[in-house]
């Protein structure tokens, strides 16, 4: 199945629903929810529906089709369709997304778009608070704070906040994009001088990264963990350092 991945003599298509299919696919894959493919009375669409909609995902008779989905059901549907309107090059992947999720060197595509936090300081009793500038600047001066930048370490170099720390969420992971042991990961952060007994205030451009840095950080036992909702561009008055 990975070899198809990328091969432009194949399509792959995905049979599940939109929502599914936006939250993790097979990279490359074309969206081709198998319900689209019938009536509301439960049988196929016309001959000429179907085909345009074949078309809008690259389905060609000169293309070998891959059909998958969550667990193979939806697949063997649109595996189905295609045979019956005479396609010979169709192979069904009944493993799916099941298996494929799986395997973190399988790689993934995900077509939901990243988000930011907007929001004013919460009680710290329920979660991390939301930090505005202001709140930084003076959290900056306290020698147990720490401002953990998780961004890429070209967008810190461009531009950052004064006295933070530079620590790329990235780095987590290993090459199959599985997190590190704990024990590694405590090596990472406490070499960066991020450490339980201090306050973390993180700082990255969307949510994503943010979450993703926020839970491992819980994992390794940090509890006094927050968020600068500021924006990348940088602080007001010049106060964004560049190296």
């Amino acid at each position: 199945m990975a070899s198809k991945v990328g091969d432009p003599n194949a399509v792959i298509i995905d049979g599940r629903n939109g929502d599914a299919y936006a939250d993790g696919h097979i990279p490359g894959a074309q969206t081709l929810p198998a319900s689209s493919l019938l009536t509301p009375a439960a049988t196929l669409q016309s001959e000429p529906v179907l085909l345009e909609l074949l078309n809008t995902a690259g389905v060609s008779p000169d293309r070998e089709v891959v059909s998958y989905c969550g667990s193979g059901v939806a697949a063997a549907n649109n595996y189905l369709a295609l045979r019956n309107l005479g396609y010979q090059n169709v192979v069904l992947y009944d493993a799916s997304w099941d298996e494929w999720s799986r395997d973190p060197r399988s790689g993934q595509q995900l077509a939901l778009a990243n988000y930011t936090f907007e929001g004013s300081a919460t009680s710290a009793d329920v979660g991390p608070q939301f930090l505005d500038e202001a709140a930084v600047k003076a959290l900056a001066q306290d020698p147990n704070v720490v401002v953990l930048d998780v961004r890429a370490p070209s967008d810190y170099a461009a531009g950052h906040i004064p006295g933070s720390i530079n620590l790329f969420w990235d780095q987590t992971l290993d090459a199959d994009r599985v997190l590190l042991p704990v024990e590694q990961l405590q090596k990472l952060y406490a070499d960066a001088g991020v450490t339980p007994d201090k306050r973390v205030v993180l700082f990255t451009r969307g949510g994503q990264q943010l979450s993703h840095s926020f839970t491992v950080l819980s994992i390794l036992g940090f509890s006094d963990v927050d968020f600068f909702t500021g924006k990348f561009e940088g602080w007001e008055n010049g106060a964004f350092k560049r190296t």
